[in-house]
């Protein structure tokens, strides 16, 4: 979806306001878990040993991060549903 009228693509404003949720409202460490993992390539037990806890537990942190993301897009989404529907 694309408003050609728009300064910035959608692709680009979910992008920032992905950005802006890792910063406001993930934790240190699940902020930590998401950069090692997908920015730096690292796997999870390498993570545990550089944040001194369990690759198990890096797991944990990792599904919880996802899931917390997962209902910060699906609220953005419906979000710019109902903006479309007024």
């Amino acid at each position: 979806l694309m408003d050609r009228g728009s300064a910035q693509p959608f692709d680009s404003m979910v992008a920032q306001d992905l950005a802006r949720a890792l910063m406001t409202t993930l934790a240190e460490n699940e902020r930590t878990v998401i950069a090692l993992y997908y920015h730096e390539g690292i796997t999870m037990k390498e993570i545990g040993r550089v944040m001194r806890i369990s690759e198990s537990r890096v797991c944990q942190i990792h599904t919880k991060t996802l899931k917390k993301l997962k209902v910060h897009i699906d609220n953005l989404g419906e979000r710019a549903r109902l903006s479309l529907v007024r």
